[in-house]
């Protein structure tokens, strides 16, 4: 599959997220680690981190979880879905599974490109672009690179070292055996959790063994990190990874998408679609009453809704309308062929007050895609719009699309998944359901 350019944090970052053994029950595991990370910033002026906490690793049917400060995550993996969930309130959040793995893709990808861009300009390639480094960091391998960099295996009773250019960078105490039951979620567990080279997490998984010590030390473009996972002794069952009918969806106020998900998701608002005869009949009877922005716009409200082109009637409102100043420079500046253009054509559009008609929130919109192409963030037009009328499928994916070049593939994802909610089979979607797909064909192990 094709490889996106775009950047993303460390997957440290979610192992803060997330965290003994006790005895497995048919269809759950409890592990219990003490983890420390002392990570050293190669900035000066930002501070680095040095902690320790427990954290709660539930292998279970299907599903991992991960629990930490009174908090749970959960990955369903046959949902293909991440809850984020607060045992305490009984609520939880609920986003997309491939927003892991596309952003680590992506990364990959990028890497691949600065590293080839760096070589053949003779530059110094950084630690943080280093074969091992990268591999730990987005758990795989990026495009162009070995499976394995050169990493040599070593073992000593039940201790295995893996050492990478004469250094030993990740070692295991192997503790009891692992049932083949746990043997899928196990490497769940190394996959989103641990910053274990892919290959050494493929020579792990074939011995079959519950890690009691787990030690790894890696570098980033921000800092050199050292992690240290300790099994201890775990108290109690599993705590279960089924959220009953007690537990309430809620979304984090603080999402851009947040009140759009409490409309669609929470209160079952899911916004009807207009209809073909009866929008293009509205066109119609605006136009009569000399009211030519909003039929254009009407006609333009059916399109970005549901995806479809009705040439003959679009034809006519186009034409009946072409001759309304306003109706010209929003011709005129929807297209721009190059940054400085849209530049010009964004300021022009901000002169049109949408507030003046009926449906301006199309308006904003078209403004929003321009303002894009500018270089600006059109976060905000998108939201307004989507907030007046949650029907507007082509401003989800095109929101999406916006977060996801920015690297933010959580509201990525929350965007197209709220779009696909109201029109699953939109022609825009396409790109993202092959996207998918193909992230489950090149990443089996993050499914």
């Amino acid at each position: 599959m094709k490889y996106l350019a775009v950047a993303l944090t460390s997957s440290l970052i979610l192992l803060s997220a997330c965290s003994g053994a006790n005895a497995p029950s048919s269809d759950s595991m409890k592990l219990n680690y003490v983890t420390t990370v002392k990570s050293i910033s190669l900035n000066p002026k930002v501070k680095g981190i040095d902690g320790q906490k427990d954290l709660v690793f539930i292998l279970g049917k299907k599903k991992l979880g991960l629990e930490a400060d009174d908090k749970l995550n959960i990955f369903d993996f046959e949902k293909k879905r991440i809850f984020k969930a607060d045992p305490k309130a009984k609520t939880y959040e609920e986003h997309s599974l491939y927003l892991v793995s596309a952003s680590k893709h992506a990364e990959a990808a990028n890497r691949a490109e600065l590293t080839k861009i760096l070589k053949e300009s003779n530059s110094e390639v950084t630690d943080a672009f280093d074969p091992f480094n990268s591999g730990c960091e987005l758990g795989m391998i990026v495009p162009g690179q070995e499976e394995n960099p050169g990493i040599t295996v070593a073992e000593k009773g039940n201790t295995v070292e893996y050492s990478y250019k004469g250094k030993v960078v990740t070692s295991v105490v192997l503790g009891d055996p692992l049932p083949e039951s746990m043997l899928a979620m196990m490497e769940k567990f190394y996959v989103y959790n641990c910053n274990v080279h892919p290959f050494i997490r493929k020579d792990l998984l074939t011995r079959k063994r519950v890690p009691k010590e787990l030690n790894i030390e890696m570098s980033t473009r921000s800092a050199n990190n050292t992690i240290k996972m300790v099994l201890k002794n775990s108290d109690g069952a599993a705590p279960s990874l089924d959220l009953g009918s007690d537990y309430k969806i809620s979304f984090a106020k603080g999402l851009p998408l947040s009140g759009l998900q409490e409309r669609i998701y929470i209160k079952k608002e899911i916004p009807v679609l207009p209809k073909k005869q009866e929008s293009f009949a509205e066109a119609k009877t605006l136009v009569a009453k000399k009211e030519p922005v909003d039929a254009l716009l009407t006609m333009i409200n059916y399109s970005l809704c549901t995806g479809e082109q009705a040439v003959a009637e679009s034809n006519d409102i186009m034409n009946a309308t072409k001759k309304d100043p306003i109706v010209k420079k929003l011709q005129e500046n929807l297209r721009p062929t190059s940054k400085a253009g849209a530049v010009a054509s964004y300021k022009i559009l901000n002169t049109i007050d949408s507030t003046k008609f009926k449906k301006g929130y199309v308006i904003e919109v078209l403004k929003a895609n321009v303002e894009s192409l500018a270089g600006g963030n059109p976060s905000a037009r998108f939201i307004y719009a989507l907030n007046s009328n949650p029907a507007l499928v082509y401003a989800y994916k095109d929101l999406g699309t916006y977060y996801f070049s920015r690297y933010d593939v959580q509201n990525a994802w929350d965007a197209f998944d709220l779009g696909r909610k109201i029109k699953p089979d939109h022609v825009l979607f396409k790109d993202i359901n092959k996207l998918e797909q193909g992230l489950e064909e090149s990443h089996p192990e993050y499914f």
